[in-house]
C-alpha cells in the first residue's frame, strides 16, 4: 500500500451523502517511491477535506479507462495546513463560513507566517493590525478552533473504522462533546446524524465494547427495526415480524430477543398491545386518537344552547343566494352533515364539489357568527385552502402554535384552543402524530370537520387517518361521487375518476389532457426537457418556471427527479460566465433557479414542500437567498453553509412531495423504469394536481400496471379496530340503558 503526502489543490467533485472526493492533490513525497512534481487525482471517502489543506493519504494507484490514473484512497490524516500559501488557500475555501478568497488574501498578506500562531494564541491583532470587524473575526478564530477539533474527530472514527466524512455532521450535532457522545450511546448516532445506519452505529458499538448479545444492543435493534417502519408508514409492527427482522439484523435468533422485548416494554420505549408492538409514542397517539374521537363524539356542542343551529341552517340559504350556486342534494347533505355533527367527514375526487360544500360551510359560519379555523397539514396546502375559500387558513402546526425550541404546541391537552369549529382540509396527508396533537388541542364541546379525497397517496409519515377513520364508519361521513357538467367538460377529471375505477385514460382530441407515447427513460427526459422549455410554453402560454411542474414517481433513474433537474436547469437556466453559482455535492445553485424547501423551519417560516425561487448567490459567504411566494407576499430567506442542505432544485419533484399542492400545468413520467411505484393511487394523485393541463409522458405496459395497481400500499395502523372497538362498546352501554329506565320506572 503506498502512501503519499500532499496538499489539496482542487476538489473536482463531491458527493455529500457518502462523501466520496476527487480531488487533484500536490503531493511532497511519496514513501519509497520517487517524488512526483504534478498535480495526481486522488479520489475516495474523503469527506469535509477543503483546497489547501495538507494530506497524509494511504491506499493504491489504479489506471481509469477514460480518466487515467488516480490514487485510490483507503486512509487518510488531515493536518492544518503550515505554509502561508497553504493557510490562505484553505481559509478561503469556504471551510469557514462567512469567510472567503477576498478575506483570506487579507489576512494572510498582512500576518505572513505569523498567521497561525494569531488565530491560535494572539486573536486581538485580526483587529488591530488587519482591521477586520468583531464579527468577522469572531468568526474566522472559531472556524480556526472548529477545523482543529474535526482534524481529532476524523482520526477518531478512522480508528474506529468509520467513515471520516461524518466528522462535520457529528461535529454540528455535539460540538466538543462529539468523541464523548459517540462513547456514551453509539447507537444515538442513528437518530441524530444524518447518513449513520444503525449496522454503521451497532459494529461502532461492538468496537467499543458493547458485548454481541447485550440486553442493550437488542434493545437498540429492536427500537430501530421499529423506528425504520415508520418510515413506511406503520403504526406498529406484528410481534413475530419484529423479531425475525431485528433477529436477522442482529445475528440473533428471534426467540432470543424476547427478553430485550420485555426490558424495553419496561423502559416505555416500546408498548405490548395483544401480538402488537408500538412505539410508546406512537402507541399513545393512536390510542388517545380514538379516545379523543369518541369523547367529541360524545359530549355536547359548544352551539347547543345559544340558538345557532337554527341560524346556521339559515345561514346556508343565505350562503348558497350569496355565493350564486346551485347546490346539488349530495352535497347540500355534506354541508348539513359538516354542520349538524360534532365530527363529520366529507370525501371525494375532483370535480365532485368538495370546494363548493366548503365555501357554503363558511359562509354560513360567518352568516352566524360561529368562530372558525381553517387548516391543512402543511404549508403548500394551508396556501391553496387559503386561495380556494378567500379567507385565512394555517397550517396544523401553527394553528397549535409550534415552538421549535421546545419541540412542543402552545395549545395541548392542558391549554386548549377556544371552542370553535375547526376545518382541516387534505387530511389523507395528516399522520396519527400529529392527529392526536390535534385532537388533544381542541375542547370536548368544539367542532371538526374533516375534508380530504380517501383515493390520494396517505401521509409520509405513519397511520392512515382518513381511510382509518372511514373504514371504522365510527364518524359520520360522506363521500361525493357525482360528477358536475362543468367537471365533465375536463379529461383530466374524468380521467381520474377512471383510474379511480380501473379504466384507463383515453382523452379525445384536444383538451386539458395529453398522452405522449415514448419507448424509454432516453426518450422520456428528451421529450419532456422540451414540453417544459418550449411546447408548453408556446402553445398554452405558461410559464416554463412558475406554471409548469414536472413530478415523477422516483428520485433514481433516468426519468426520476434528479435526473430531470439536472437536464431541466440545464435548459432552463444554464451556467452563465461570471455569474455566481454554489455547488452543493451534485447539486448547483443559480440565480434563477426553482428549489423546494425539504424541512419544516419555522424559524425562518418556511416549510416541507414550499417552492420558491433564488434571488442572489454569494460564493464568498456560501449564501444563498430565495424568495418564496409572490407579488407583495414575496418572502426572502437566507440559507448558509450547512443549511443549504434544506433546499434542493424543484423543477421536478416527487409525486409524494406534491400532496396538497396544485399547479397550472403538470408532466408526469410514467414508465416500466418506475414499476415499484406503480399504482393507482400515485397516478391518481399526481394527475389531479392539475389545474389547467397534464401531459403523461408513458409507456403503455407502464400506464395499464399503474391502472390495475389496485394493491394499496400495507400499513401496519389498528385505529380503525379501537374506534370499531368503541362504538361495539357504546352500542352495548346503549342496550342495557332502556331496561335500567324501565326497570326505575316499574318500582
Amino acid at each position: 500500500m503506498a502512501k503519499l503526502t500532499g496538499t489539496v489543490d482542487r476538489v473536482v467533485y463531491r458527493n455529500e451523502d457518502d462523501g466520496f472526493v476527487v480531488a487533484r492533490f500536490q503531493i511532497d513525497g511519496v514513501e519509497g517511491q520517487r517524488t512526483y512534481d504534478d498535480l495526481a487525482t486522488i479520489v475516495g471517502p474523503l469527506g469535509p477535506v477543503m483546497e489547501g489543506e495538507l494530506l497524509h493519504v494511504s491506499g493504491e494507484w489504479e489506471r481509469h479507462p477514460k480518466h487515467g490514473p488516480h490514487f485510490r484512497v483507503g486512509w487518510f490524516e488531515r493536518r492544518l495546513p503550515s505554509s502561508t500559501e497553504g493557510v490562505e488557500r484553505f481559509l478561503g475555501s469556504g471551510v469557514i463560513k462567512g469567510i472567503g478568497p477576498a478575506t483570506a488574501k487579507r489576512v494572510v498578506q498582512c500576518l505572513g507566517d505569523e498567521t497561525i500562531e494569531v488565530l491560535e494564541s494572539q486573536p486581538g491583532r485580526l483587529r488591530s493590525q488587519v482591521r477586520l470587524s468583531q464579527k468577522r473575526a469572531d468568526l474566522l478564530v472559531r472556524g480556526w478552533n472548529s477545523q482543529r477539533r474535526l482534524r481529532d474527530l476524523m482520526v477518531f472514527l478512522q480508528s474506529n473504522s468509520l467513515p471520516a466524512h461524518l466528522a462535520r455532521r457529528i461535529l454540528d450535532q455535539y460540538g466538543d462533546e462529539g468523541i464523548a457522545a459517540i462513547q456514551r450511546d453509539p447507537y444515538q448516532l442513528v437518530h441524530d446524524v444524518r447518513g449513520i445506519g444503525f449496522k454503521t452505529a451497532d459494529a461502532l458499538a461492538v468496537k467499543l465494547g458493547v458485548p454481541a448479545d447485550s440486553t442493550s444492543r437488542m434493545v437498540a435493534g429492536l427500537k430501530f427495526v421499529l423506528e425504520e417502519a415508520t418510515r413506511d408508514g406503520h403504526v406498529y409492527l406484528p410481534k413475530e415480524a419484529l423479531l425475525a427482522m431485528t433477529g436477522e439484523i442482529l445475528g440473533i435468533q428471534p426467540e432470543r430477543l424476547e427478553p430485550a422485548l420485555l426490558e424495553a416494554s419496561r423502559e416505555r420505549i416500546i408498548s405490548l398491545d395483544g401480538d402488537r408492538v408500538f412505539l410508546t409514542t406512537l402507541f399513545l397517539a393512536e390510542r388517545g386518537s380514538a379516545q379523543r374521537l369518541g369523547g367529541l363524539l360524545r359530549a355536547s356542542s359548544f352551539l347547543s344552547h345559544s340558538g345557532e343551529r337554527g341560524r346556521l341552517q339559515d345561514g346556508v340559504n343565505r350562503a348558497v343566494t350569496r355565493l350564486g350556486i346551485s347546490i346539488a342534494g349530495q352535497q347540500l347533505e355534506a354541508v348539513t352533515l359538516a354542520l349538524r355533527e360534532k365530527v363529520g367527514i366529507i370525501t371525494g375526487g375532483p370535480g365532485t364539489g368538495k370546494t363548493t360544500c366548503l365555501h357554503v360551510i363558511i359562509e354560513a359560519l360567518d352568516a352566524a357568527g360561529v368562530p372558525y379555523s381553517l387548516c391543512a397539514p402543511t404549508g403548500r396546502a394551508a396556501k391553496r385552502m387559503t386561495e380556494t375559500t378567500a379567507r385565512p387558513a394555517s397550517t396544523i402546526h401553527r394553528l397549535l402554535g409550534f415552538q421549535p425550541a421546545d419541540n412542543r404546541f402552545e395549545y395541548n391537552v392542558d391549554n386548549q384552543l377556544p371552542p370553535q369549529v375547526i376545518i382541516v382540509d387534505e387530511v389523507s396527508m395528516i399522520d396519527i402524530a400529529l392527529f392526536y396533537s390535534l385532537l388533544r388541542a381542541l375542547p370536548d364541546d368544539s367542532h371538526l370537520v374533516l375534508v380530504g379525497d380517501a383515493d390520494q397517496l396517505p401521509a409520509v409519515g405513519p397511520g392512515n387517518v382518513l381511510q382509518d377513520l372511514l373504514d371504522s364508519e365510527t364518524v359520520p361521513s360522506i363521500r361525493l361521487d357525482q360528477l358536475f357538467r362543468q367537471a365533465e367538460n375536463s379529461q383530466i377529471t374524468v380521467a381520474a375518476h377512471a383510474i379511480r375505477h380501473g379504466q384507463l385514460p383515453s382523452p379525445g382530441g384536444p383538451g386539458d389532457l395529453y398522452l405522449i407515447r415514448v419507448d424509454g427513460e432516453i426518450k422520456a427526459r428528451e421529450v419532456i426537457r422540451e414540453l417544459v422549455r418550449t411546447r408548453i410554453p408556446r402553445r398554452f402560454f405558461l410559464d416554463p418556471l412558475t406554471d409548469i411542474q414536472v413530478l415523477s414517481p422516483t428520485h433514481r433513474g433516468g426519468a426520476g427527479v434528479r435526473s430531470l433537474n439536472e437536464e431541466l436547469q440545464m435548459s432552463l437556466n444554464p451556467a452563465k460566465p461570471e455569474q455566481p453559482e454554489i455547488r452543493i455535492g451534485a447539486q448547483c445553485f443559480r440565480p434563477g433557479d426553482k428549489v423546494m424547501q425539504l424541512h419544516n423551519n419555522y424559524e425562518k417560516d418556511v416549510y416541507n414542500g414550499d417552492l420558491g425561487r433564488i434571488l442572489s448567490v454569494d460564493a464568498e459567504s456560501l449564501t444563498v437567498k430565495v424568495g418564496f411566494g409572490d407579488g407583495g407576499d414575496l418572502r426572502k430567506v437566507d440559507y448558509e453553509g450547512a443549511e443549504l442542505s434544506d433546499i434542493t432544485l424543484a423543477y421536478a419533484i416527487s409525486v409524494h412531495k406534491s400532496q396538497g399542492s396544485e399547479f397550472p400545468a403538470v408532466v408526469i413520467p410514467l414508465l416500466t423504469a418506475h414499476y415499484p411505484l406503480l399504482q393507482r393511487n400515485l397516478l391518481y394523485t399526481g394527475l389531479t394536481r392539475a389545474r389547467q393541463l397534464c401531459v403523461l409522458v408513458y409507456q403503455p405496459k407502464a400506464l395499464h400496471l399503474a391502472v390495475m395497481g389496485t394493491r394499496r400500499e400495507t400499513r401496519y395502523t389498528w385505529l380503525r379496530e379501537r374506534l370499531a372497538e368503541l362504538r361495539r362498546l357504546e352500542q352495548e352501554e346503549d342496550r342495557f340503558e332502556p331496561a335500567g329506565d324501565a326497570l326505575l320506572a316499574g318500582g
